[in-house]
């Protein structure tokens, strides 16, 4: 919780089998991408713009560096999901009409929610989905990851 404001968080673990030591190299590929994502969706977020233009201009820039992925960020709220524009829903990746035709405000807070499937050649070119969401404060034209972000993957 934020100055009230509540969400869930999602990150990436892996519970290791006993002898599989060389999969975190792998796995360190799909948080690499799925991170890529992020920034990409963190640099086109501006002040005006629509939650559908975002995910519509996101969407394709991370087609361009050929990585595969869905977004579904929202805003924050004091019960999770809060009043303002949607960026994507998980199984609508196109124009969402009403919420996604609001404009991205200064000051406000979302829920970064995303992900990016990588195929491993690790696991004979499995599709492995690298699943995040954190919370970010839009300010300024600037995206603040406000309780970091994760990097690496967490093996236990």
């Amino acid at each position: 919780m934020y100055n009230g404001l509540a969400t869930d968080t999602q990150q990436v673990f892996y519970l290791k089998k006993e002898g599989y030591d060389d999969l975190k190299l792998g796995l360190a590929e799909v948080i690499r991408r799925t991170n890529e994502v992020q920034n990409i969706l963190a640099r086109n977020f501006r002040e005006g713009i629509t939650g559908n233009e975002l995910l519509r201009v996101s969407l394709e820039d991370a087609k361009v560096k050929g990585l595969e992925a869905a977004i579904y960020s929202h805003p924050v709220g004091y019960h999770g999901h809060g009043a303002g524009p949607v960026i994507g829903l998980w199984n609508n990746q196109d124009r969402i009409s009403g919420a996604g035709d609001l404009k991205i405000r200064n000051m406000t807070c979302f829920a970064m929610e995303l992900n990016c499937r990588t195929r491993l050649s690790l696991w004979d070119e499995q599709n492995v989905y690298g699943f995040l969401e954190e919370t970010v404060a839009f300010t300024d034209n600037e995206i603040d990851y406000l309780d970091g972000r994760q990097k690496e993957l967490f093996l236990i």
